[in-house]
């Protein structure tokens, strides 16, 4: 085992030190906060069998400590938003659903291609920015390479019992919502984020109505949804309007 260090903070950045560090054709990426199952490995290499697949990612199971688990007012459509991946069977992907970055491997050939991961997404001190992945497979599929996934490369995520609160989720979803403008506005025509804004600015009406609904009616995980979905449309179009 070989450890560096790289002193720019951030994920993106760290990442990027270990694809510049690792001397294999695939490199394989895992957090600190998350461990494999035996095979994890043997079942990326597998999903590489096909030339034209650039990336291949896995399941991602979350674990909890103690008795801690989802809270009540967490609707299952955010959970994704503690990294939870689980499709049913083998699939291409596409964006924006790309396998996460705790579980995910690349060929080193096809990054010399596209580039590594974006510092300018991602983790960085406090700040919640992600979709580095998402950036850069979108780059990968662009280029004419699939992105694959493998249900049973596993890899198990520890959740945190400090992030299960609302004010974490919501601030996820804003980062959520910032990432996914700096992604579009790149790589998409204007006409398709112009009509996203609108299709966001109508979210946020209908979100606000289901808020309340949800209130009125003690749906406590309905109110949290629609919130958390206003947070994001918002933080989407604030950012799409400050970028050139």
């Amino acid at each position: 085992m070989v450890c560096v260090r790289e002193n720019k903070l951030g994920l993106s950045h760290a990442r990027n030190r270990g694809i510049e560090a690792a001397r294999g054709e695939l490199i394989a990426f895992i957090d600190d906060d998350a461990w494999p199952e035996v095979n994890w490995l043997t079942e990326l290499e597998k999903s590489f069998s096909e030339p034209c697949v650039a990336c291949v990612g896995g399941r991602v199971a979350p674990a909890f400590a103690g008795k801690v688990s989802w809270p009540s007012w967490l609707p299952e459509r955010l959970q994704g938003f503690f990294t939870v991946v689980d499709y049913p069977d083998s699939r291409y992907l596409h964006y924006p659903d790309y396998p996460a970055g705790t579980n995910i491997a690349f060929r080193r050939s096809a990054l010399r291609e596209t580039g590594i991961f974006n510092p300018h997404l991602g983790r960085t001190g406090e700040s919640l920015l992600s979709m580095e992945e998402a950036d850069l497979c979108l780059r990968l599929e662009r280029a004419g390479h699939r992105i694959a996934y493998n249900p049973e490369a596993v890899v198990h995520h520890a959740v945190a019992e400090g992030r299960l609160s609302r004010e974490w989720v919501r601030e996820r979803a804003r980062c959520q919502g910032i990432s996914a403008a700096i992604i579009e506005k790149e790589f998409f025509p204007a006409r398709e984020v112009a009509v996203k804004s609108l299709k966001y600015r109508l979210f946020i009406a209908a979100g606000r109505l289901g808020e309340l609904f949800g209130r009125l009616t003690g749906n406590e995980r309905l109110e949290f949804f629609c919130g958390c979905q206003t947070v994001l449309c918002r933080a989407y179009l604030e950012k799409v309007r400050e970028l050139p």
